[in-house]
């Protein structure tokens, strides 16, 4: 099962992404967190008991790290939207830090806050999961929000010599300096606008969702 839900998840990573490269860094960020995270709860706090159930969180990472790195590419696009073309690569993902970080900073907290409920429970096993679990979902973020924004610059700039960033999101100015840029969007994001919103927005979908 670990493997299908690792397969699904680079399939899902490198549609949206578009990215070979960043499909494999954002694989390898979250199965390091699962090490970073053991070696937080095994040696740092020195907690030497690990149940099976613990292997579980596996799932949860991989689907708590897609997750956050869907949200972190999205404004990622977004920002050729708001910003110049032009704007330099520094500039560029720190907007796209910075609307990122609110939204993912809070579900990862109420993840972890979740999770660490579990701490009232009598069960060692199960108090134990859920420590286990917190440390999993903040070691995964905090190597999300340092790893991947490093590995989107090089892409960048590596894509840019071949005047198309990232797999055809927006093509580069051409050179009598146009900005206006082209952006093909991902085929979940056109089947989403163009079957699914129109359905939620119509007149009479409130009586369906009544």
């Amino acid at each position: 099962l670990v493997v299908v839900c690792l397969v699904f998840c680079c399939a899902m990573l490198l549609a949206h992404s578009r990215s070979f490269t960043i499909t494999c860094v954002s694989v390898m960020q979250i199965i390091g967190s699962l090490g970073v995270a053991y070696f937080l709860f095994r040696v740092i706090m020195n907690f030497r008991f690990f149940s099976f159930l613990n292997m579980n969180m596996a799932f949860v990472a991989f689907a708590i790290g897609v997750d956050d790195i869907f949200v972190f590419m999205d404004a990622y696009k977004q920002s050729y939207d708001f910003l110049p073309a032009d704007t330099p690569y520094a500039n560029r993902i720190g907007w796209v830090v910075s609307r990122s970080f609110s939204a993912m900073l809070i579900t990862t907290m109420t993840t972890c806050f979740a999770f660490m409920a579990n701490m009232v429970s009598s069960i060692t096993v199960i108090r134990l999961f859920g420590i286990w679990a917190a440390v999993v979902v903040a070691v995964d973020f905090a190597l999300m929000m340092t790893i991947l924004p490093a590995i989107l610059i090089i892409v960048e700039t590596t894509s840019m010599k071949d005047k198309c960033t990232l797999g055809g999101w927006n093509k580069s100015i051409t050179a009598m300096g146009d900005e206006s840029a082209t952006r093909r969007k991902p085929l979940l994001e056109r089947v989403l606008e163009v079957y699914v919103a129109p359905c939620v927005v119509h007149k009479h979908a409130k009586y369906g969702f009544a």
